[in-house]
C-alpha cells in the first residue's frame, strides 16, 4: 500500500513540475484536472490540487470540470463554503460548459466524449489514465500496469519493460481498459 502511495505521490510531483513549465492555460487546465484527481493519501494534499484545478478550468472557461471539483470540496464545510458556493452558482449560470477542454475518443469502444467527461458515455471505461513516465493521455485500449505499485504505462513505455520504472519493484503487467 506504501509503495501504491509513493508511486501517487510521485505521478503528482511530476504533473506539478511539468505544469510549472506550461505557457498555455488549456494545457495546464487539462494537466491540473489530472492532478487533481489523483487520490493523494494526505486529504490536505489532495484538496490543494483540487483547489488548483477549479482556477485553472474556471479560468479557461471549464465551468463543467470547475463545478465536477468544487462538487467534490462543498461537502466538507470549508473555511471558504460561501465562496465555494458562489463559485459554483457562476458555474451552473455558465450552464456548466466547458469552453476548452478537447474531447476524448475512448480507448476502449471509440466513441467521441466530450471533454469534461471522466468515463466514457457508451462503455464506462476511464477516459483519463495518464502515463506515469510520459505524463500523456494513454489512448489505447491495452496499457502496463504495474502488480505493487498499480502506475500505469502506454503500451510505447512498458512494453518489453519488467520492472516498474516507478517503484522498480513491481512487475508490469499488460492489462485492456474495461467498463
Amino acid at each position: 500500500m506504501e509503495s501504491k502511495f509513493s508511486g501517487l505521490y510521485k505521478l503528482a510531483l511530476q504533473l506539478l513540475i511539468a505544469r510549472s513549465s506550461m505557457q498555455d492555460p488549456v494545457q495546464v487546465a487539462a494537466l491540473t484536472r489530472s492532478l487533481a484527481e489523483i487520490p493523494l493519501a494526505k486529504p490536505k494534499h489532495r484538496v490543494i490540487c483540487i483547489r488548483m484545478a477549479i482556477k485553472a478550468n474556471a479560468d479557461i472557461g471549464n465551468f463543467g470540470i470547475a463545478a465536477y471539483f468544487i462538487g467534490m470540496l462543498l461537502p466538507h464545510n470549508l473555511m471558504d463554503h460561501a465562496k465555494l458556493e458562489n463559485m459554483m452558482a457562476h458555474c451552473r449560470a455558465r450552464n456548466l460548459e466547458n469552453a476548452n477542454s478537447p474531447n476524448y475518443l475512448c480507448p476502449n469502444c471509440h466513441v467521441d466524449n466530450p471533454g469534461g467527461l471522466h468515463d466514457c458515455s457508451e462503455c464506462k471505461a476511464p477516459l483519463n489514465i495518464l502515463c506515469h513516465k510520459t505524463l500523456a493521455r494513454i489512448t489505447t485500449p491495452t496499457l502496463y500496469r504495474c502488480d505493487h505499485c498499480e502506475a500505469a504505462f502506454s503500451v510505447a513505455v512498458g512494453q518489453g519493460e519488467t520492472n516498474c520504472p516507478v517503484c522498480s519493484i513491481g512487475n508490469l503487467v499488460e492489462m485492456t481498459i474495461k467498463q
